[in-house]
C-alpha cells in the first residue's frame, strides 16, 4: 500500500486526484450536476501542468541538491514523460475548444493564460521572486478546481467565493509545509555532505534561504498556528446559520487543516517523500462528506 501512494505521487496522480475530488465537492455542495467532461478536462490539465512543472524544475536546475526523488524520477523518465504529455495534451486541446461551454471555454483559457504567466516567472529567472510561489499556486489550483461549478452558479457565488478562498488557503498551507519539509531535508543533507568533506563547520551547517521567501520561511516557523488559524476561520464559517447549506465545504477544509495539524507533530516519523504524499492525502477530506452529499 505504501509503494502505491509512492507512485501515486511519482506519477503526478496526485493533484489531478484532488482537483476531481475537490471539483465535483464544489458542484455538489451547491445541487450541481457536472458531465464527466468537465472532470476530465480539469483532470488532464492539472496532470500536464504538474508533469511540465516538474519536467523544467529537473531540466532547468542549477543546485543538483535542492532536486528531490520526484524531480529525479522525472529525469530518468523524461522521454517517456515527454510522450505520455504530448498523448494527453491533444485530447485535452479537443475538450477545451470542442466538448466544453462557451463560458466555461474563456475561463479555462484566462488559467492557461495565468498558468503561462506562472511558468514564465518560476522558471525563467527563479530568482528575481518577489512573492510566495507557495501563496500564488494554492490560490490558483483552488480556483482552478472551482471553476466548473463558478460557471454553472448563478445564485449564492458569495458563498461559493468564500468556499473557495478558505479551500485556497488550506491549499496555500499544503505548499508550505511541504517546502519546508523539503527545505530541511536538503538542508540536513548538504550540511551532512559539506561536513563529512571537512568544508563545514557543523556549528554553520544552517543556511538562510535568503530573502526571496520570507512569507514562505516565516509561514514554516509557525506552521501549528498557520494550520490553527486556517481550522478555525473553516470551523466558525461551517457553524454560522449563512453557510447552513454549503457547510460541509467549510468543514472538510477544518479537517484538512487539523491533519495538516497532526503531520507538523510527527513529522520525525516520516521521511520528505511520504510527508509529502500525506499532505497531499490530507485534501482528500471531501471523500468524508461523500454519502452526505449524495
Amino acid at each position: 500500500m505504501r509503494r502505491l501512494w509512492v507512485w501515486w505521487h511519482l506519477l503526478s496522480l496526485d493533484a489531478p486526484t484532488v482537483a476531481v475530488v475537490w471539483c465535483w465537492f464544489f458542484a455538489a455542495a451547491f445541487g450541481l450536476s457536472l458531465p464527466p467532461t468537465a472532470l476530465i478536462t480539469l483532470a488532464l490539465g492539472t496532470w500536464c501542468v504538474y508533469v511540465a512543472d516538474r519536467l523544467l524544475d529537473g531540466w532547468r536546475s542549477t543546485d543538483m541538491t535542492g532536486l528531490r526523488d520526484r524531480h529525479w524520477f522525472y529525469l530518468r523518465h523524461r522521454k517517456p514523460f515527454v510522450v505520455a504529455w504530448t498523448a494527453a495534451a491533444v485530447p485535452l486541446a479537443y475538450l477545451i475548444f470542442f466538448r466544453v461551454r462557451a463560458a466555461v471555454r474563456v475561463d479555462d483559457m484566462v488559467l492557461c493564460l495565468i498558468g503561462a504567466a506562472y511558468f514564465l516567472l518560476i522558471h525563467n529567472r527563479p530568482e528575481s521572486y518577489r512573492f510566495s510561489k507557495e501563496f500564488f499556486v494554492g490560490f490558483l489550483f483552488s480556483i482552478a478546481t472551482a471553476v466548473p461549478a463558478w460557471t454553472r452558479l448563478h445564485q449564492e457565488r458569495s458563498l461559493l467565493l468564500a468556499a473557495i478562498l478558505t479551500f485556497g488557503a488550506v491549499c496555500w498551507l499544503n505548499c508550505v509545509v511541504i517546502q519546508t519539509w523539503e527545505d530541511a531535508e536538503a538542508k540536513r543533507e548538504r550540511g551532512r555532505g559539506l561536513f563529512s568533506q571537512g568544508r563545514l563547520p557543523e556549528h554553520q551547517i544552517e543556511k538562510d534561504s535568503g530573502g526571496s521567501r520570507v512569507l514562505t520561511d516565516f509561514l514554516g516557523h509557525h506552521l501549528t498556528a498557520f494550520a490553527i488559524t486556517i481550522g478555525g476561520l473553516a470551523f466558525s464559517l461551517a457553524c454560522i446559520p449563512a453557510t447552513r447549506t454549503v457547510w460541509p465545504l467549510f468543514a472538510a477544509v477544518a479537517a484538512s487543516s487539523l491533519l495538516f495539524l497532526t503531520l507538523t507533530r510527527h513529522t520525525q516519523r516520516f521521511s520528505a517523500l511520504f510527508l509529502r504524499i500525506l499532505a497531499d492525502g490530507a485534501l482528500l477530506t471531501p471523500l468524508v462528506f461523500f454519502l452526505h452529499m449524495r
